[in-house]
């Protein structure tokens, strides 16, 4: 592993510790209001501020409670907070392919993957005649064959291979337009899942 290679499992691992952090603090700030709830002599914050001299017992206490809210405000705009299985995953890479790729693919796409291994694709089918109407989302991938895996270059670059992909429709009858996911593969760490939109 050189020095590049340790960065990036650092700055994950950095990553997942903050937001863990965040979220046990949260955690405690919503046990504190229900206990508080039930009887206001159960404050663990007060209880907290208590333990610092009278004079700046207020000025912990507000400060405790500003840190709950500004955990609160980061975790909710997180995307991985309401979309978890969009961030980051650990699997066994070595059972992935080294590469795939469509013999009749209509789109050749170059994202940027320094540092990586590999970069996993994947985009709804190509609409058919016969498609009338916009499918859902299970439809529209049907078995995901249009789909690859692409192994990054010397110069940290990747190519995509992809027919022209269709619209589908998600929850509430929202359509979303055309588009390619893509995950970057890292030392055994699938990244977020990243989406370039199409004009096709």
């Amino acid at each position: 592993m050189d020095k590049s290679e340790y960065n990036l499992m650092d700055s994950f691992e950095l990553n997942v510790t903050i937001y863990f952090i965040l979220k046990v603090i949260v955690i405690i700030g919503a046990l504190n209001w229900g206990l508080f709830a039930i009887n206001k002599d159960y404050n663990i914050v007060e209880v907290i501020g208590s333990l610092f001299p009278e004079s700046s017992k207020d000025f912990t206490v507000k400060m405790i409670y500003v840190i709950i809210t500004l955990s609160t405000v980061y975790i909710m705009l997180q995307r991985k907070t309401f979309l978890p299985f969009l961030d980051v995953t650990i699997v066994p890479v070595s059972k992935f392919l080294n590469e795939s790729k469509q013999k009749d693919f209509e789109f050749e796409i170059i994202v940027d993957a320094k540092g990586a291994e590999k970069v996993i694709y994947w985009a709804a089918t190509k609409k058919t005649e016969s498609d009338k109407y916009i499918k859902d989302y299970k439809k529209a991938y049907g078995g995901y064959e249009n789909s690859g895996i692409s192994l990054v270059n010397k110069d940290g670059k990747a190519r995509i291979y992809v027919k022209c992909p269709q619209e589908y429709y998600v929850k509430y009858n929202k359509i979303l337009p055309k588009h390619i996911h893509y995950r970057i593969v890292t030392l055994g760490v699938l990244g977020p899942v990243k989406t370039i939109n199409l004009s096709c």
